[in-house]
Order: structure tokens, then C-alpha cells, then sequence
């Protein structure tokens, strides 16, 4: 190690002597041309003021009053302390003034004959442009000019560089001292880098320590590329093979112990699941067993009442839906487990699905004083595209729950809105709201904020996973914002689709109207399959404003909704031209006899689908070929 670091020192100090050399010739170089253009500069500038003056000077003194000449003379070299001489010489190259003559002990005009100017001289004489010439000295001559234009004589003004050599030695002496400062200091940097060079070597010895203790290490710089880059290459890769190894295995112990935490989940959550799914089969199942009992008993014992038998039988058909529909929340879950949601997704018309959640929901009375409202504010004919049912699905569940989990007297209200060309479902209620570390876990199957069994409010916390998946079928995505005490707001939007869009599908329209909801999808169902495109009302009020906002090619109507007749009001919608040139199909319980509406065809309950589609195509085709 001595001898790589006495290289090192060694050629860092050659290197930066060498440094501080050229830096030094550089910089006398630069200050010695700098000093020299600066002289020049300056004597240009003091020749063109003084030639006037010396002139004048001259011409008033230099005959008639030499001590007064002399003095003023003298001032002029005074003036500059790079003037070592100046001269007047005449064009011809006579000289008329030597101020050198100035030294003499006798000054006098006639003291000697002054000197002829020089043969390279003699050009700069006689031009009447200013003139210079470098050699030993710098010389500047200025002609002077009467104002008439005739050139008199020229003042030649010599100015000498002892100055400027005098200040480049000054500067060579202080980058002499500069450079040996800078050698000095280089030895003493190069010292402490010598040692960060090789300090590598005492880091490969601390790795290979810690690496036989069984530590982790991170890889040396190979950058070096001589016996000592060599081997920290070897070393490197070496620990790099045994980090490998104990990363490997610490990946597999992490492997394990998250499977077993998956596992201690699954097993936690299939003993709530159980203990759910138990207790919530258990109750209606219970609660139908007793009123079929109770009925049973009527039948062997006391015979009940007309009122107390369509009370029981309600209470049992309720529970029997209540178990059918936790039946199919399983069925669900095993579409959840393998993420695999079949849909079948159809051209429909929003408000057609809200005015079906309606319909699911009227003339029930809700628990708590819950009153639940609905609002459509999207424009006319608008459709989107999904599968109509697991929608359907979806929005129910959203209802469920926030009829569920809200306070007494509270609201729910369910919405459509246009948005940025998306249709936007939302529930919104006005109930006990989610905290908000538990917001982003709603949508986990079996997750319940009380997931215990003495939870007050029932269920296997599989509607949010269920509907979530389902939207993430369709491409969409569901959202909540909440606030606990205030209420919580779900929604999720799908692409918005012109009523023009769907007129360009040039498929036939059929409006149904029918309140049995289980029978009128099965008869959209029927009719889909045959290529129509199917909207559905359950209420008169709906059928007229789907007849109000959209093209309906046919109308299939029951005579009878909601316990009601509906034959006047329905004549009247003829009478009034809302119904005049559409065809309309009864298909009702309600003999032919008794219909006295302009009708298409007239089908008697109980009708197969098949039989319900052939007529519907024939009126139509009919109804076309009479166009």
C-alpha cells in the first residue's frame, strides 16, 4: 500500500505542477499583451490632447520667451509617466523641437542643429492621418493642421514599456510564489486523497468480515481496473451470489408467513362466515317454519281467519324470498371467488331501471320511517350499454344497504345524472355513515364494519364485493364518500348513448307494460332474443312518459295495474294521439269481452313467451306492410 500511495502523491504533484506552470505562462502572456495595449491605448489618447497644446506652445515661446517655453515643456512630459520624448519635425523631416535638448545645461534654440528624421519616418510625416510604430519604444505621430487645411508640422511622441516590464516582473514574481504555495498545498491534498484511493482496500476487508458473520452487504465500486479492481470484482460477485441466497430465503420465510396470515384470514373469516350464513338462514327459515306451523295447526285445530291466513302467508312468502335471495348470494360468491361475473350486456334505457327499483319498492313501508325518493335528470333518450339485470343488481344493493344502515325517519334517494357524457347512478341516504379508516375496506367480500354475529344490522357482507365486481365486468368502477353521523353516497357512472345512437341499431321498439316485475323480464327477456329492443313500465304514469320520450314501435299492455283498471285511461291516451298510430297488444287476465280498446291483438293470461313474441312480430309486420 506504501508504494500505491507514493505513486498517487507522486503524480498528483507532477500533474499539478504542471498545472500551476501553464497557468503561470498563460497569465504572464495575458497581463503582458493586456499592459502593452493598455500603454498604447493611453498614449494615443495623451498625444492627441498635447500635440495642440505643444504646438501652440511653440509657436508662441519657443523664440521670444525661452524660460516661459522650457517650463511649459517640461509640464507636458510631466504629464504623462510613460513619456520618455517628444519632437516637432517639419513635413520635410526637419526637426524643430527636441524636448531631449531640454537637459542641456544652456537651452537655446541654436545650442546645436537637431537631428533629421529617420527614412522610415518620413511617411508618417507627411500623412496628415495619425500614425503609430511598435518597436523598443511606442511612437505616435499627429500631424498639426491649420484650420485652413495646411499641414505645419508633426509631433512625434515616444513613449517607453519600462513600466509594464517593470509590473510583468512583479507578476512573474507572485506566480512564483503562487506556484509554490499551490505545489505545497497540492502535497498536502494529495495525501489524504491517497488514502480515500485506498481506502477500498480496509472497506473489502470490513465487507468480508461482515459477510462471514452471516450479514447482508452491498457491492464495492469496480471502477479500478488493476490487481485491486480484479479482486474487488471477485469479491463482489461473490457476496452478491451469498446475498442471493439469503435474500431467497428471506423472501420464502416472508412467502410463508404471509400465507399463514392469509390462512389465519380465510379461517377467521369462513368461522364469521359461517356463523353469518348460519344465523341468517336460520331466522327466516325459523320465522317460516313457525307461521307454517301456526297455519298447520289451523288446519288440524282452529281454522284462522281469512285476514290472520293472507297475513301468514305473506310473513312465509317474505322469509321464503329473504332465503331465496341469501341462496343466490352464495351463488354469487362462488362467481366472486373465481372473478368471473357473467353479463350480457344490451343497449337499455336507464330510467327504465330506476323506475323498476321503483316499482320493487312501492306501496312497501320501510323500516324506521325510511322514505325513499328518486330522481331521473337525465335529457331524453338516453341509453347506455350493460347488462340491464346485474345493474339492476347492483342498484338494489346500494338500496338495501342504505335503507339499512340509516337512521329513523331518515332518506334515501336514488338518482341519474348526466355527467361529462357518462350516465351517473347514485344512492345516496341520509344514515349512519362509515369511518373512514373503514371506507377503504367496504368493498372486501365478508367485510362488515360490526362483523360479529350480534351485529344489529343482518347480511354476509357480500354486497359491496358483489357489486364492485360486477361494475368491474362492465369497465366501471364504484365509489363512496361518507361521513359518520351524516350519511354515505355511492355511485358509478357508464358511458352515456344518444337516443339517435339507438335508433341506429334499426332494431324494432316494444314498450311493455305489465306490474309484475318477474313477469315482464321474462317477456323483455322472451323479446330480446326475437331482436327487439325492450323498454318497461310498470305503472300507467311510466308508460306515458316513455311514450313521451322516446319512439316506441309497439305497446304490450295489461289491463289491469296496480289492482286497477286502466282501460279509460288508456282510451283516452288513444283519443288523444299519444296512442293513435302505434299498435297495441293486451295481454291480460281480464277476458276479451270486457276490452273495448282499439287493440292489435288481444292475448288471455296465462300466455307462453314464445307465442307473446310471434304475435308481437306479426302486429308489427302487419302495421309496417298497412305504412
Amino acid at each position: 500500500m506504501g508504494s500505491i500511495k507514493s505513486k498517487l502523491v507522486l503524480g498528483y504533484s507532477v500533474l499539478a505542477i504542471a498545472a500551476v506552470l501553464a497557468a503561470g505562462v498563460i497569465t504572464l502572456a495575458t497581463r503582458h499583451r493586456m499592459l502593452h495595449r493598455e500603454l498604447e491605448e493611453q498614449g494615443e489618447a495623451f498625444a492627441r490632447l498635447a500635440a495642440p497644446q505643444l504646438a501652440a506652445i511653440h509657436d508662441t515661446y519657443y523664440r521670444t520667451g525661452y524660460q516661459k517655453f522650457v517650463e511649459l515643456t517640461r509640464r507636458i512630459l510631466l504629464d504623462s509617466r510613460d513619456l520618455r520624448r517628444f519632437t516637432l519635425f517639419a513635413v520635410d523631416g526637419t526637426a524643430l523641437f527636441d524636448s531631449s535638448t531640454l537637459d542641456e545645461p544652456a537651452f537655446l534654440q541654436q545650442a546645436r542643429p537637431l537631428a533629421r528624421a529617420r527614412p522610415e519616418e518620413m511617411p508618417c510625416l507627411r500623412d496628415i492621418a495619425p500614425a503609430s510604430i511598435r518597436g523598443v519604444d511606442f511612437a505616435v505621430y499627429l500631424p498639426v493642421v491649420e484650420t485652413w487645411g495646411q499641414h505645419r508640422f508633426t509631433a512625434k511622441f515616444e513613449f517607453g514599456y519600462g513600466r509594464v516590464h517593470g509590473s510583468l516582473w512583479w507578476v512573474g514574481l507572485y506566480t512564483l510564489v503562487g506556484m509554490s504555495l499551490g505545489v505545497v498545498l497540492i502535497l498536502l491534498v494529495t495525501q489524504p486523497l491517497a488514502d480515500r484511493i485506498v481506502a477500498p482496500l480496509r472497506e473489502l476487508s470490513s465487507h468480508a468480515d461482515r459477510l462471514a458473520r452471516g450479514d447482508a452487504v452491498h457491492a464495492l465500486p469496480e471502477e479500478r481496473s488493476d490487481e485491486l479492481g480484479i479482486l474487488i470484482r471477485a469479491f463482489n460477485a461473490m457476496a452478491l451470489q451469498i446475498s442471493s441466497q439469503m435474500e431467497g430465503l428471506k423472501a420464502a420465510n416472508e412467502d410463508l408467513e404471509r400465507a399463514y396470515n392469509e390462512l389465519r384470514s380465510l379461517d377467521r373469516m369462513k368461522d364469521e362466515l359461517v356463523a353469518n350464513v348460519s344465523h341468517e338462514l336460520r331466522t327466516p327459515l325459523t320465522t317460516a317454519k313457525g307461521y307454517a306451523e301456526h297455519l298447520l295447526h289451523g288446519v288440524t285445530g282452529f281454522a284462522p281467519s281469512r285476514e290472520e291466513l293472507a297475513r301468514s302467508l305473506g310473513i312465509i312468502q317474505k322469509n321464503l324470498d329473504r332465503l331465496q335471495g341469501l341462496i343466490e348470494g352464495l351463488i354469487d360468491l362462488s362467481l366472486l371467488q373465481r372473478e368471473a361475473f357473467p353479463v350480457t350486456p344490451g343497449v337499455f334505457d336507464p330510467a327504465d331501471l330506476l323506475q323498476s327499483v321503483r316499482e320493487n319498492y312501492t306501496g312497501q313501508e320501510l323500516p324506521g320511517g325510511v322514505r325513499l325518493t328518486f330522481a331521473n335528470r337525465l335529457p331524453a333518450a338516453t341509453r347506455v350499454y350493460g347488462d340491464r339485470e346485474r345493474l339492476l343488481q347492483v342498484v338494489e344493493n346500494l338500496v338495501t344497504n342504505a335503507i339499512k344502515f340509516n337512521r329513523l325517519d331518515g332518506r334515501v334517494e336514488v338518482s341519474l345524472d348526466a355527467e361529462d357524457g357518462r350516465v351517473v347512478f347514485a344512492v345516496a341516504d341520509t344514515g349512519i355513515g362509515i369511518p373512514e379508516e373503514a371506507l377503504k375496506r367496504v368493498f372486501e367480500r365478508f367485510y362488515q364494519v360490526d362483523g360479529s354475529a350480534r351485529r344489529r344490522h343482518g347480511g354476509m357482507g357480500l354486497g359491496l364485493s358483489i357489486s364492485s365486481s360486477i361494475l368491474r365486468a362492465h369497465g366501471a368502477e364504484i365509489r363512496v364518500e361518507s361521513r359518520v353521523g351524516e350519511g354515505s353516497r355511492f355511485w358509478f357512472s357508464l358511458p352515456r348513448i344518444t337516443g339517435t345512437d339507438g335508433a341506429a341499431e334499426g332494431r324494432p321498439t316494444a314498450l311493455l307494460v305489465e306490474d309484475n316485475p318477474p313477469l315482464r323480464q321474462m317477456m323483455a327477456d322472451r323479446l330480446e332474443r326475437h331482436g327487439f329492443r325492450v323498454f318497461q313500465a310498470g305503472t300507467l304514469g311510466a308508460m306515458r312518459e316513455a311514450l313521451e320520450r322516446q319512439r316506441v314501435d309497439l305497446v304490450s299492455l295489461d289491463l289491469q295495474l296496480q289492482g286497477e283498471r286502466v282501460d279509460r285511461a288508456v282510451a283516452a291516451l288513444q283519443e288523444a294521439g299519444l296512442l293513435a298510430t302505434i299498435p297495441l297488444v293486451v295481454v291480460s287476465a281480464v277476458p276479451a269481452s270486457e276490452c273495448a280498446l282499439r287493440t292489435a291483438a288481444f292475448l288471455e293470461k296465462p300466455v307462453s313467451m314464445e307465442k307473446l313474441a310471434h304475435v308481437l312480430e306479426r302486429v308489427l309486420k302487419g302495421a309496417s306492410d298497412g305504412a
